[in-house]
């Protein structure tokens, strides 16, 4: 009967967990490219899961019924850094990655809009100057980015002479995220 030694032990036992471990990614992506058993991680910024999360979700059990589905809400920077970590398999987020190593597509866009009052002195106008109007944000969050952003873009362009004039609406557009 042959031995191995100490160093061989050491090295069959990786390698058989090497063959394991490629063995169960054969298998994992057979189920993935057909989508016909395993599981999806997506992950829903909470601007989006009111809305989307239902009619997706939905839609993908009916197509993939087999395929289970973890969904969670949390904040873009979580999504991203469990996307990097491949801990997601998917996020729905804004536009604005901040890591390299994430891959966006637009999903969908959406467009900013000023909500007031029915009394109030802008309502019924389709364009707002807002110059001298106070407009209240919340203290943080992707749609409080989005229009800073875009109060910044509006400030540059007529600075500039050019562009977006005061009231025009600027998109903002959520992303599918996945690496």
């Amino acid at each position: 009967m042959t031995r191995l030694t100490d160093a061989g032990d050491v090295y069959f036992r990786y390698a058989r967990q090497a063959l394991h471990d490629l063995a169960e990614g054969r298998r994992a992506i057979h189920d993935v490219q057909d989508l016909s058993r395993g599981s999806l991680r997506i992950a829903v910024t909470p601007t989006f899961t009111s809305y989307l999360v239902g009619p997706l979700v939905e839609a993908f059990h009916g197509r993939c019924p087999d395929v289970s589905l973890s969904v969670r809400e949390m904040s873009q920077e979580r999504i991203e850094a469990l996307l990097v970590d491949d801990e997601l398999d998917v996020g729905i987020a804004f536009d604005e990655v901040q890591t390299a190593d994430i891959e966006a597509q637009t999903l969908l866009v959406e467009t900013l809009a000023l909500v007031v009052n029915r009394r109030h002195a802008l309502a019924g106008k389709r364009k707002a100057g807002l110059r001298r109007t106070a407009v209240l944000l919340q203290r943080k969050g992707a749609y409080r980015s989005a229009a800073a952003r875009a109060f910044v873009e509006l400030a540059l362009a007529q600075q500039a002479g050019k562009g977006k004039k005061e009231g025009e609406p600027r998109p903002a557009r959520p992303r599918t995220a996945g690496r």
